[in-house]
């Protein structure tokens, strides 16, 4: 089976670098972004993919920016417990402004999973008019948290 995750908002919580970073002034991405090793996990999702990585194969779709895959890398190989060199991770193009749920369908479709982990209600309502299977994930994108969607401008 192929099991497609999210990263932000399913693996781990940046509701407080996006409250320090993102929500107040003009938006700080590469500090953000430079938190990423900062952003606490979501220890019971990790958990889950950890045990469907056995037997699967689990691709990790984010529209974090490819500028932002070292940290990435690095983030999931510790919270996965897992040789990075054995993840793989679909990430945004550097520069690429359009809204994620655009980005993850494109991503999503290189690889036509069998079931999707998503928390974004966007990218949840894109993914399943494709035609995929999604979980979605609540409790850790609240709308007067968090802009409805993360794009670095």
């Amino acid at each position: 089976m192929i099991v497609v995750t999210d990263i932000d908002g399913v693996l781990c919580d940046p509701r407080a670098y996006v409250k320090m970073f993102l929500l107040q002034g003009k938006k700080d991405w590469d500090t953000y972004f430079q938190n990423t090793l900062n952003f606490p996990m979501i220890s019971h999702m990790c958990e889950l993919m950890r045990g469907l990585a056995k037997d699967n194969q689990l691709f990790f779709v984010t529209a974090r920016p490819e500028s932002n895959r070292d940290a990435t890398r690095e983030w999931l190989s510790l919270t996965m417990k897992k040789d990075i060199d054995n993840l793989r991770i679909l990430m945004r193009k550097d520069g690429d402004r359009r809204p994620s749920a655009l980005v993850k369908v494109e991503l999503v479709n290189k690889v036509i999973p069998d079931i999707i982990f998503e928390d974004e209600s966007q990218s949840v309502l894109a993914l399943r008019k494709e035609g995929y299977f999604v979980i979605q994930i609540h409790g850790y994108r609240l709308p007067e948290e968090t802009p409805t969607d993360l794009i670095p401008e």
